[in-house]
């Protein structure tokens, strides 16, 4: 059975009946989806991309190997909402390296990132609150060529987020052009984009949407008339399970699942096509609403939660992710007070 969303039906690759992927005629050239450094070059295959951690190799060796090249080197270390920051300064310099710390959550959808960007990049450890961290960033320092993340603290001290906020304010990169450059989709109905889950593994602060919670936000969605595509993993797939609503669609960096279980590949760029689209932005505490506030689109965010009740403040985290004053297009809610004021939804 062949199932195509009418507005995205140009780019999305269909199954004939004897099951074979087959592109569509128009689908676009794989050197097209390329966005970031060295356009003219030809695209560097993914293996000379991503540098990532090897066994028994210490980051020190690792980042010292790595500084074997010509570039400057963007550092930073976290989540993916960090790694989606240094690409804020990074995409634009045709020299550019990053050397990513990375926490051990989404090592995948960053590998497809960077290859979706082309631009090198070491994918290691993260050494953040050790004393590999100080040594690696003077090591760099030492090359003349560093270009640390501008949310980093000078001190790699996380409490400098909130008695230095102003000065954040002031340096970090807030704004990009990748919602023209990316492009969206004219589409026959309104898109609202969700992002249910940040990390299950967080419960204190909870950074997710119980099950129920997230029916009852498809639910003010689906009354309106939305197409509604959630954001996540195919884990939080499994945990949410499946949403019996035609007009509902799991979406991952390369797929896009019906309420029928049935799969559609899609480009990177496109996943970021559709988000950009979306009337409706409503994300928990995750990278996509860093994504779409650095694209300039409003960003409904949802308090990350203690014992069931709305925190802010509480982490250094939440003056730099979670902060209205820092994004102009985010506006933050708590998640049952928002479901009580949908009525505004249209």
């Amino acid at each position: 059975m062949t199932w195509r969303n009418d507005y995205i039906k140009n780019i999305l690759y269909r199954r004939d009946r004897s099951s074979v992927i087959q592109p569509l005629s128009n689908e676009p050239k794989k050197d097209t989806e390329r966005v970031g450094v060295n356009r003219d070059a030809a695209p560097k295959d993914i293996r000379n991309l991503v540098v990532s951690a090897r066994k028994n190799k210490g980051a020190v060796d690792q980042v010292k190997q790595f500084l074997n090249q010509d570039g400057n080197f963007y550092v930073t270390f976290g989540g993916v909402g960090d790694f989606i920051l240094i690409l804020a300064e990074a995409y634009k310099d045709p020299m550019a390296r990053i050397i990513y710390f990375s926490n051990n959550t989404g090592r995948s959808f960053t590998n497809e990132i960077i290859n979706f960007f082309q631009i090198p990049t070491l994918v290691t450890e993260n050494v953040m609150g050790t004393s590999n961290a100080n040594k690696i960033m003077d090591i760099i320092r030492g090359t003349g060529r560093l270009k640390p993340s501008q949310h980093l603290s000078d001190t790699l001290n996380y409490d400098d987020w909130k008695d230095k906020f102003a000065l954040f304010k002031q340096k970090m990169t807030l704004k990009t052009d990748w919602k023209e450059r990316f492009g969206n989709f004219q589409k026959p109905n309104k898109l609202a984009v969700l992002a249910p889950s940040g990390s299950f593994k967080s419960v204190s602060p909870q950074k997710y949407l119980a099950k129920d919670e997230l029916a009852r936000l498809i639910n003010i969605f689906d009354s309106k008339g939305y197409d509604i595509y959630c954001v996540g993993s195919f884990t939080d797939k499994e945990f949410y399970g499946t949403i019996n609503k035609p007009n509902v669609y799991w979406m991952s960096s390369n797929m896009v699942i019906n309420f029928r279980g049935q799969k559609q590949p899609i480009l990177c760029q496109d996943f970021f096509k559709i988000i950009n689209s979306a009337d409706k932005v409503c994300s928990v505490d995750t990278w996509l609403k860093t994504y779409t506030c650095l694209c300039g689109i409003n960003t409904d965010v949802f308090y990350n939660r203690t014992n069931g009740v709305s925190r802010w403040g509480d982490m250094a985290g939440d003056y730099i992710f979670l902060n209205p004053q820092l994004w102009e297009t985010m506006k933050l809610h708590d998640f049952n007070e928002y479901i009580k004021n949908n009525a505004y939804l249209n």
